[in-house]
């Protein structure tokens, strides 16, 4: 089975650039010297933007082409296939985490719940975990969502929609079209979370909401601003 990456090679950079505001938020939150787990790396950019910058990261991807791609490009940082109910199997300890793109989005609240306590038991207090999904809150009451087309350039165009949109679960559906012809369309399942339910997960599973903004530039939180980073520390 073609991988996500695979099938996105010469595309993937153009639709999923590494940001600079997300850049400079991680390096704000994670002191230099930090053990940092990267939850959902992708090919690793942001690890390779860490480790660059005196912090000790290591990602985690449960597509295996992403993960070869990263461990290509960065061979010294320690990257793993797997999800994220894949971190008990991980060795040691964190002084840091994030879980970035809406990677969070995808798993329900069971393993939400138990992705998080996974962590909190493998970090020290004060250890800050920052989360950026999609501002779910936003879209409350529609049954479905699409995103402006992303022109990558070469007749390229990649496309994104909600389906049967509802409080409990989406289908997310992607399709990336070159010169009419398309080379990829996928489907997966999300789970749309609000803010309320983030905060009451952060707190069960010994977290501290301590500030939630609307983008990477710190801009102030409010549902319907269209996104959602969350700054925590393990209590």
């Amino acid at each position: 089975m073609t991988s996500f990456y695979t099938a996105f090679a010469d595309h993937y950079e153009k639709v999923f650039p590494v940001r600079e505001p997300a850049v400079a938020f991680l390096l704000d939150a994670v002191p230099p010297g930090a053990r940092v787990l990267d939850l959902g790396c992708g090919p690793g950019h942001h690890c390779g933007r860490l480790a660059a910058a005196d912090r000790q990261p290591e990602g985690l991807d449960l597509d295996e082409g992403m993960i070869r791609a990263a461990r290509g490009r960065y061979p010294g940082i320690p990257f793993h296939v797997g999800d994220l109910a894949a971190l008990p199997a991980l060795p040691g300890s964190w002084d840091a985490a994030y879980c970035i793109g809406n990677v969070a989005s995808h798993v329900d609240d069971a393993g939400t719940a138990g992705w998080l306590a996974d962590l909190a038991a493998r970090m020290a207090p004060g250890a800050p975990l920052v989360v950026q999904t999609v501002d779910w809150d936003a879209l409350a009451g529609e049954t479905s969502h699409r995103f402006a087309d992303l022109e990558l350039g070469g007749g390229a165009v990649f496309a994104r929609e909600y389906r049967d949109l509802g409080p409990a679960r989406t289908r997310f559906l992607t399709r990336l079209v070159v010169e009419g012809r398309t080379l990829f369309a996928g489907e997966v399942e999300l789970y749309p979370r609000t803010a309320a339910a983030w905060r009451d997960l952060f707190a069960r599973a010994g977290f501290e909401a301590t500030e939630h903004f609307a983008d990477f530039a710190r801009a102030p939180y409010a549902a319907g601003a269209g996104g959602s980073v969350w700054l925590v520390h393990r209590r």
